[in-house]
């Protein structure tokens, strides 16, 4: 503008005032300092000129030490999302065969072992925050921000590829120095940082490649893990009880096992190990065999040959035990002809969905809350109009972030009658979550803790119910309330007890 300006001061026939009028109107300033004509004008247009290039070039080339980087970075960051569905985690690959390397590269240590994806994403991010103030750990105090998580590896790729860094193998950090492991292990693989980035960045995929390792290269881990990797290695769930007392919870139900049934059955009831073994998750799978037994739904069950879907030991970063246990459900799934699977736990609905196709597993899963809204929607199942009661509905992080499922849950508790439905002030993609997610229901967490804050958000919408879709929510939840002294007054309940103490 001022080089234009000074311009127009010089040579006055040259403005078009009416396309330039912001030169035009500096032009004043340099015929009032100079006068029109004057010599000192064009030079002055010269020197600015001149200046803009260099600023400008000047910022240019530093650009990419600066915070500003991603001036030049979102566009191809965004073109480059991440397409594959549910926010699936990507495979490692061929783990035996890496394991028979001299140097097995497994999960992420080095820069090296960062993909292109993940070093563009560092370079991209805007720093505005978003992130960590939405962000379910940073929000209870955890060490995880995911916003200083990726400063600090952008300061750590800087470190080892500048010619200031250090040089010396011996003595270079890691990407898990840079971050820290405890803020490594704080995250519950929410999703919420990725809801609210502005530009598309992922942070659940990096923090489990540096989870695997921690877990697969250095079998180091939160010790109150060991059991829960245990269990999973032997008893195939991680409470670590038995096999046997796998169908402990329908024992006085009449259900059907897909194996036995001569003509199969159209749909496989995939209880999961919390429907099995987790007293509160077994309400949920009761009133389902109820309903659909009520409906004569062509249904079966695994019974004590249902194992793990595997989900908490790839979010902990055990890739292998994750993999062993996958291989070994889709051989069985596929060896009966199985099509369809009903879930009632979306981390099963995330696995089974989405992530078993990286190994040869692809299935209809659907989550009990759209079966049953779709079996109240046709009329299929009937109810009668109850007592008039509050509720306020709790969003999973993996029904809703990952699978995009809001409304079912809230149709199906709408057909209820007689129930009011109210809203907690984050919900949907905003919702917040029960801390028990990416294995943080085997870990000790530190207060506040995130069941309790989510209860307490759940509380001041006056509900005298809370109902879930997800049985690790309704853990979580069902433990909140009882901290806050009011199980008495407060019921936590899934989707499917409404559905089932209201059936007409």
């Amino acid at each position: 503008f001022l080089s234009e300006g000074a311009k127009f001061a010089f040579d006055p026939a040259s403005a078009d005032k009416a396309y330039q009028p912001i030169s035009a109107a500096f032009s004043v300033f340099f015929d009032g300092t100079f006068g029109k004509g004057n010599p000192a004008t064009a030079l002055w247009s010269e020197v600015f000129f001149w200046s803009h290039v260099f600023v400008l070039l000047g910022f240019l080339n530093y650009l990419p030490y600066s915070k500003h980087m991603h001036v030049l970075t979102i566009l191809p960051n965004v073109f480059f999302d991440n397409l594959r569905a549910s926010r699936s985690l990507k495979p490692v690959g061929d783990l035996e065969a890496e394991f028979e390397k001299e140097e097995p590269r497994i999960g992420v240590s080095k820069l090296r072992d960062m993909s292109w994806p993940q070093i563009l994403n560092v370079f991209s991010c805007t720093e505005n925050g978003r992130c960590s103030t939405n962000c379910p750990a940073e929000m209870s105090g955890k060490p995880l921000n995911p916003k200083k998580a990726m400063e600090d590896l952008k300061h750590y790729i800087d470190e080892v590829t500048m010619p200031w860094g250090e040089k010396d193998p011996e003595k270079m950090r890691t990407v898990i120095d840079a971050v820290g492991e405890d803020v490594i292990w704080s995250c519950t693989t929410c999703g919420s940082c990725e809801e609210n980035c502005p530009i598309m960045n992922g942070f659940v995929q990096n923090f489990v490649d540096m989870r695997r390792y921690l877990v697969m290269m250095e079998g180091s881990f939160p010790k109150e893990l060991t059991n829960t990797f245990k269990n999973l290695e032997n008893k195939n769930n991680p409470w670590g009880l038995p096999v046997a007392n796998r169908e402990d919870w329908c024992a006085d139900l009449e259900v059907p096992r897909f194996a036995a049934l001569e003509r199969k059955p159209e749909y496989l009831f995939w209880v999961g190990c919390a429907g099995a073994f987790d007293d509160r998750s077994k309400k949920t799978a009761r009133a389902l065999v109820e309903l659909f037994n009520g409906v004569g739904l062509s249904y079966g069950i695994l019974g004590k040959d249902e194992g793990c879907s595997g989900d908490t030991a790839r979010r902990l970063g055990n890739e292998y035990l994750f993999e062993t246990m996958a291989k070994a459900n889709i051989e069985l799934l596929n060896e009966l002809g199985v099509k369809k699977i009903i879930v009632m736990c979306p981390h099963c609905l995330q696995t089974l969905g989405a992530e078993y196709k990286d190994f040869g597993g692809d299935y209809e899963v659907v989550h009990h809350a759209e079966l049953l809204n779709k079996l109240l929607a046709d009329g299929t199942l009937k109810l009668k109009g109850g007592s008039r009661e509050s509720v306020v509905y709790h969003d999973s992080c993996y029904l809703g972030r990952y699978n995009k499922i809001y409304e079912a849950p809230r149709e199906v508790l709408e057909a209820v009658g007689g129930l009011e439905l109210r809203e907690a002030g984050r919900s949907r993609e905003n919702g917040f979550c029960c801390g028990a997610g990416g294995g943080w229901a085997w870990m000790e967490e530190k207060e506040p803790r995130m069941n309790d804050l989510r209860t307490e958000q759940l509380l001041e919408t006056g509900a005298t119910n809370v109902a879930t879709a997800c049985p690790f929510c309704k853990m979580m939840l069902a433990d909140g309330v009882a901290n806050k002294g009011k199980e008495e007054s407060v019921k936590v309940r899934d989707i499917a007890e409404f559905v089932r103490d209201n059936l007409a």
